[in-house]
């Protein structure tokens, strides 16, 4: 818990390529000016409730290369001012309805090469829908462009569908998403 205490200054923490499991209740506590927090290359398969508490100023938050299973919106909550995150090369396997919403001020989010094949109509509902604009998803197990669950994106500019196992693109596929500059679908094994 005070494992940080003092360094109330702190505005980057790089805790990167060791050997973590897991981040416990309050692990971050004290780092009130902490803005971008790396954990790329650890060994995170859980993270509690209450990890994240007290990061009310953190905008980047670093996650690849972990043994993530899923993202869990309760250790979201304390997030308000995110605005980057990247869950890369992990073991995510789908996206739950409401898993974004605490996150109001996200724009870019990364879940490239994970195992996703499923993500709920309601995974991006909320907030995030009127802030985020750059989604990757390349990588990933996805049999079907998500249409329902980007129709809440006012916003996105830019997806990234690369690599996934989709068969069919269809006049639904994209018909949400008028706003998108970039979209990459190349790589695609199926089509």
């Amino acid at each position: 818990k005070d494992t940080f205490k003092g360094l109330l200054l702190l505005q980057t923490l790089d805790l990167s390529k060791n050997i973590l499991t897991s981040l416990r209740r309050n692990t971050f506590h004290g780092l009130n000016s902490l803005i971008e927090l790396r954990l790329t290359s650890n060994k995170i398969s859980s993270i509690e409730n209450g990890a994240f508490d007290g990061l009310n100023r953190l905008r980047v938050l670093h996650l690849e290369h972990n043994l993530l299973e899923s993202i869990n919106s309760s250790w979201l909550q304390q997030l308000n001012s995110l605005r980057f995150l990247y869950t890369s090369n992990n073991l995510l396997k789908q996206l739950d309805g409401g898993t974004f919403r605490p996150l109001i001020a996200l724009s870019e989010l990364s879940l490239n090469n994970n195992t996703i094949h499923r993500i709920d109509d309601l995974a991006f509902e909320g907030p995030i829908g009127r802030s985020l604009d750059t989604i990757d998803l390349s990588y990933n197990l996805l049999p079907a462009v998500p249409s329902s669950a980007f129709y809440y994106l006012s916003k996105m500019a830019s997806l990234d569908l690369s690599g996934n196992p989709i068969k069919d693109l269809t006049s639904s596929s994209f018909s949400q998403m008028h706003l998108v500059e970039n979209l990459q679908l190349n790589n695609m094994y199926q089509l």
